[in-house]
């Protein structure tokens, strides 16, 4: 797994800047709803999650992504793939991540995928991890300005680990994968 994904880092490094351009997304997000695809019979503490996500106004993520990104015209689809950061106070995480986003006048799809390595900063402690772990996430966005380069939206994102999903199955014949609700706002930049 390593190994290849050295080998997929350095093809795009030589053959992604001839086609693409640089994308940087800066954003902040604001959790509303947790939820599990098979959620527990008493959903009474989900429920209390929820009351209290909801009610701290001040929780918010920022958020940092950094790709390279190719225009299919005269398609209204882009891709990227890049890495992307979030931050809560003492606690960073980055990983790297791909998307695929369809422009529909203003209003922007946006499907990407991310995981499978890990890097974090926790309370002083820096390190790296390599997983079977993947971070999908699906939004829309209302692009807004001549460049479209500020967006306010929302969408769902959810932490999948085959892994673990297997072990569950097994042992309890249910799978439960969390997943949360956003809205968020952010700034596209591309220089």
């Amino acid at each position: 797994m390593k190994r290849l994904i050295l080998i997929l880092t350095i093809a795009a490094a030589i053959i992604v800047p001839s086609s693409a351009q640089v994308r940087i997304d800066l954003g902040l997000w604001k959790p509303f709803a947790l939820g599990f695809t098979d959620p527990p019979v008493d959903g009474s503490d989900l429920k209390k999650a929820n009351d209290i996500i909801a009610s701290q106004i001040w929780l918010m993520i920022p958020e940092i992504g950094a790709y390279y990104e190719f225009n299919l015209e005269p398609l209204p689809l882009r891709l990227g793939i890049g890495a992307r950061v979030f931050s809560v106070i003492l606690a960073t995480m980055g990983y790297p991540n791909a998307y695929a986003e369809l422009e529909l006048g203003p209003l922007e799809i946006e499907a990407q995928i991310g995981g499978l390595a890990f890097g974090y900063y926790v309370f002083n402690t820096v390190g790296g991890d390599f997983g079977n772990v993947f971070i999908p996430d699906l939004s829309a966005w209302l692009a807004l300005g001549k460049k479209k380069s500020f967006r306010i939206g929302g969408g769902a994102t959810m932490l999948y680990a085959p892994d673990a999903v297997d072990e569950l199955d097994a042992s309890t014949g249910t799978s439960i994968i969390p997943f949360f609700y956003y809205a968020s706002a952010k700034f596209v930049i591309r220089p």
